[in-house]
């Protein structure tokens, strides 16, 4: 019998994949060239976006390899894929020996012809172009040999040498932080503001004093309107050369409280990742000091004012900044910021204002504590997780109101929406559930098992409720007090069924969340099913709604024991 090969050795590492490129289109590919045992496209932890490879484990080894001489470099939905073998030791990944570096490479110069040009010197492991957003050559690539004698002769033989008419660079792979530390020791500087009246012999001659110079060049313009750009560079001999002209340079006057600028020369890479950075730590550090104060209101109407704006927020406390944003042609985008001084006055206006309706305005605002985009993007991702559970949610179990309240007299009629699942998904509320559960019935207008009749009153009545005494979830909405209570009635109230309920779960769900991470779409789904009144009396006791929740997850655990296989 022969013996099995390892799945590491019949195990493919497929990279530079498009981000849209699932486990399904994979399969199909790769299972031309034999059986596949698993196939799993790499995501993110948090967003579940692909991260641009996969691996692919065949049954035989003999299938993988022939899947990666032949289909290595071919392209998949417009991206050449790159195909390795994959390894479970890191160190073979992690090792700089082996690896080459290859730059000055010729735009026509891809993937497949650079590894038949390096694949004679040696096996390779892994080798790469890199390419923009464009899908276009940026001019270098990566080549990794399996042998690092194979590397050494490959620098040896090309060199210096030319590949499709221009002369390529291949040198050891070095890493970023052996990069920096090469960077130290430079002799490459950058100067700027040079005087027009200097030439190219006036600026070699200002510098050659600090030093021997390999090379200096002075920028022209290109549109000849100038004798110069305004900037050159600078290379010496020796690093101690360019720390000196950076020092002196510096000290040299060319214009009424103007020097020249010098420093060390970088690349645009090093100056964007510099840039950003900087960038980057201004917003964190703006972030943290305006964290809980600063607000983000929306739904505005185009002609509404700061003025307004700031006559409306300010009731709550002192306001430190306030900007409606417009476009180049100082229109309303219809949302704006308003920044507190402290954190509880934010906290008080987004409570009251929230859904409000401005004085002489027809729709609400909406009020909330401003976000990074890695926040709202977090919060957008599990929106829409919510939205998708609710589309394909699956018939539910019937769910009961608790007890009527003592307190509200009998003769008030009660909500009699006793179910979270929609009617035309009902199924029979009878199968596997505790008999403390079907008290009542779930049809509409059914009787309480208890033999009592009346509608809206529950068998039940010595089992303790779960709503305040004082909620008034009997009054109809229009009814309930506007004027100084939450801003969502008013709202609701003039809002569609429909419209009320979507306002309803943009409330709910982060609160269902923060219980039931997990099930908080399908539950979110399954609360919303209840009466409008219902669900305001839930949004005031955060502590009855846990109960809610609670419940809600034990009929699913229990529906979910007693479902049909």
């Amino acid at each position: 019998m022969a013996t099995p090969v390892p799945l590491s050795v019949a195990s493919l590492y497929v990279g530079d994949l498009s981000p849209e490129i699932t486990e399904a289109l994979l399969f199909e590919i790769f299972s031309r060239y034999g059986p596949v045992s698993s196939i799993r496209v790499c995501r993110d932890y948090t967003t579940r976006r692909s991260l641009g490879y996969a691996y692919v484990n065949f049954q035989n080894h003999g299938d993988a390899e022939r899947a990666l001489n032949t289909f290595n470099f071919e392209p998949i939905r417009g991206y050449p894929c790159r195909i390795m073998w994959s390894s479970r030791d890191p160190t073979i990944r992690k090792s700089a020996l082996g690896n080459l570096f290859v730059k000055n490479l010729d735009p026509s110069i891809d993937n497949k012809t650079l590894f038949d040009t390096f694949s004679q010197y040696g096996n390779i492991l892994s080798c790469k172009v890199a390419l923009d957003r464009n899908m276009k050559s940026k001019g270098f690539g990566f080549v990794h040999f399996d042998a690092e004698k194979s590397a050494k002769e490959c620098i040896e033989k090309l060199n210096g040498k030319l590949m499709n008419g221009k002369v390529v660079y291949v040198a050891e792979f070095q890493r970023k932080s052996n990069r920096a530390a090469n960077n130290s020791q430079f002799t490459n500087l950058y100067v700027k503001f040079i005087p027009q009246e200097w030439t190219k012999e006036d600026f070699h001659r200002t510098f050659s004093q600090f030093g021997v110079i390999k090379s200096a060049d002075l920028r022209m313009d290109p549109t000849g309107q100038r004798q110069h750009s305004g900037f050159g560079f600078v290379n010496y001999n020796q690093h101690e050369e360019a720390l000196k002209a950076i020092e002196e340079g510096k000290k040299i006057q060319v214009g009424d409280e103007r020097y020249l600028f010098v420093t060390r020369f970088q690349t645009n890479e090093e100056r964007k990742a510099i840039l950003d950075k900087q960038i980057s730590e201004f917003k964190r550090q703006n972030y943290e000091r305006f964290k809980g104060k600063n607000l983000h209101v929306k739904n505005l109407d185009e002609d509404v004012t700061e003025e307004e704006l700031e006559k409306v927020f300010s009731q709550y406390g002192a306001i430190s900044s306030l900007k409606i944003e417009r476009d180049e042609k100082k229109v309303s985008k219809c949302f704006g910021y308003v920044c507190f001084n402290q954190p509880e006055n934010a906290k008080t206006a987004m409570e009251q204002l929230n859904m409000a309706v401005l004085d002489g305005r027809s729709k609400p605002i909406h009020v909330a504590l401003h976000q990074t985009k890695e926040e709202r993007k977090v919060l957008l991702d599990t929106q829409h997780q919510m939205n998708t559970a609710m589309r394909q949610m699956q018939p539910y179990p019937t769910m009961m109101f608790p007890p009527v309240p003592t307190s509200i007299p009998q003769y008030v009629t009660q909500p009699q929406r006793q179910n979270f699942a929609p009617q035309s998904q009902m199924i029979n509320p009878t199968r596997g559930y505790s008999s403390n559960m079907m008290n009542v019935r779930g049809a509409r207008g059914g009787m309480a098992r208890g033999g009592s009749s009346s509608r809206g009153v529950y068998a039940n009545q010595g089992q303790r409720s779960t709503r305040r005494p004082d909620s008034d979830v009997s009054v109809p909405l229009q009814q309930r007090p506007v004027n100084g209570g939450d801003p969502l009635v008013a709202a609701l109230a003039k809002a569609s069924p429909e419209e009320q309920k979507h306002m309803l779960g943009e409330r709910l769900f982060p609160l269902v969340y923060k219980e039931q991470p997990q099930h908080a779409a399908k539950i979110t789904g399954m609360i919303l099913e209840l009466e409008v009144q219902e669900l305001l009396s839930y949004l005031e006791a955060p502590d009855q709604l846990r109960k809610k929740v609670q419940e809600a997850v034990r009929v699913l655990e229990e529906y979910s024991r007693n479902a049909p296989q």
